[in-house]
């Protein structure tokens, strides 16, 4: 295993600009020895333009060398990095969606000869006064169903600003969307399997929505979380079957292709289980596949059809408190405010809010860290500052997320 970005034993590696653009012969020839024998496997890295993907480049466009190349993307395949590979004329295979915190606990207990951490327990506790009964204990399946929240580390305040951003992260408290979260709240509480969509923009909070809804399924004694491709259907159908309510999100469904109509073919024998079980799909929009779906998955047509189906996400409720909420969270952490952060005008923030949420977050940082733009200079300008503010952390626009007008193109919000 080879660490090659980032701080490593107190000392940089390949990290700065000065050290990602530097001729370096030595290390280039390392590489290559290291890599045309043996079988990488690219986790972590987006294909900087350095001297790991140089060698790479070079490696597979050698006609000799007859490389063989595994590279696994955390989100969606970069098509910019694809295509620095293509010389290697089918030599190096992506795979999409691969999340180094399930894959390399899922090897390290393969290679120890137990099992996969999927089949590791994890109770979940039950709140006093849970009106349902009957809720049994089931393992969590940790290796296909994430978290709703992964906590950033308290206390750290060098993290760069985009990750305080993301929506796993949770640190901006959810607000503005309790009338939604009643809603689909009561809508849990039927036997039987059900199925909403959620749609709205980029940056417009779908990604927050159904993790908070995840969250607090969870704490009412619900197997909950957010789906990862890959997942097994044996299994799924065993916590189908565990005698517990299960909610399961898929975040951008449209993405997902025929993955989603095997996934709920899956769950079609279980639509009148005893128990509840509901799939909210979070997509920036109908569009074909989804008025496609009810034909790939005759079985659950009147489902997918319904009148009731379909969530179009709004303006927040409450763009004030919003706006507080954000300004508290990035104050905590980054230790205070660099200077006293004034409220903008409602009409401002409504403003902010109309081009999503996410706007407003980033507003409220930038605010917090001091010498913001103005706000009322328009969106693209914000986002312009929180890219050059954190131009150490991006190799370039498109590989972070943002278009080259400054709104968000893949960042999950």
């Amino acid at each position: 295993m080879v660490h090659v970005h980032g701080y490593w034993f107190s000392a940089d590696t390949l990290h700065t600009d000065r050290l990602l653009q530097r001729e370096r012969r030595q290390l280039t020839s390392t590489l290559r020895r290291w890599i045309e024998p043996a079988l990488p496997v690219v986790l972590g890295y987006g294909g900087w333009d350095d001297v790991l993907m140089g060698s790479l480049q070079t490696l597979v466009a050698d006609e000799g060398a007859h490389p063989d190349i595994v590279w696994g993307f955390y989100g969606a395949a970069d098509p910019e990095v694809v295509g620095k590979l293509e010389a290697g004329g089918g030599r190096v295979q992506t795979y999409e969606h691969v999340d180094m915190h399930c894959l390399l606990p899922a090897l390290r207990d393969r290679l120890r000869g137990g099992s996969p951490p999927s089949t590791s327990t994890r109770p979940t506790p039950k709140p006093p006064g849970m009106a349902r009964s009957g809720i049994v204990a089931a393992p969590r399946p940790s290796a296909w169903l994430e978290e709703p929240y992964r906590e950033l580390p308290a206390g750290d305040m060098s993290i760069p600003g985009f990750r305080l951003l993301r929506a796993e992260h949770g640190v901006v408290a959810m607000s503005g969307r309790e009338a939604m979260l009643a809603d689909f709240s009561a809508w849990c509480e039927t036997p039987g399997l059900a199925i909403r969509l959620v749609t709205a923009p980029g940056g417009s909070g779908k990604t927050r929505l159904v993790r908070e809804l995840c969250k607090r399924q969870l704490e009412r004694g619900w197997t909950a979380g957010v789906l990862r491709r890959g997942v097994d259907h044996g299994e799924l159908m065993t916590f189908a079957q565990a005698g517990r309510p299960l909610l399961l999100a898929v975040d951008y469904a449209e993405t997902w292709g025929k993955d989603l109509e095997q996934l709920l073919w899956a769950l079609a024998p279980f639509r009148e289980n005893p128990e509840p079980i509901r799939v909210v799909l979070a997509a920036r929009a109908e569009a074909e596949w989804w008025r496609e779906l009810p034909h790939g998955v005759e079985a659950l047509r009147d489902l997918l059809e319904g009148a009731d189906v379909v969530r179009r996400l709004g303006s927040i409720e409450d763009v004030s408190r919003a706006w507080v909420d954000a300004v508290q969270a990035f104050t905590e952490r980054r230790g205070s405010a660099m200077r006293a952060v004034v409220m903008p005008p409602v009409e401002v923030l409504t403003g902010l809010v109309r081009e999503g949420v996410l706007a407003l977050h980033v507003a409220a940082l930038l605010a917090v860290e001091g010498d913001p733009p103005p706000f009322d200079a328009g969106v693209g300008k914000l986002f312009d500052e929180l890219l050059r503010r954190n131009s150490s952390s991006f190799g370039s626009r498109r590989r972070c997320g943002w278009s080259a007008t400054g709104s968000p193109t893949a960042t999950r919000c």
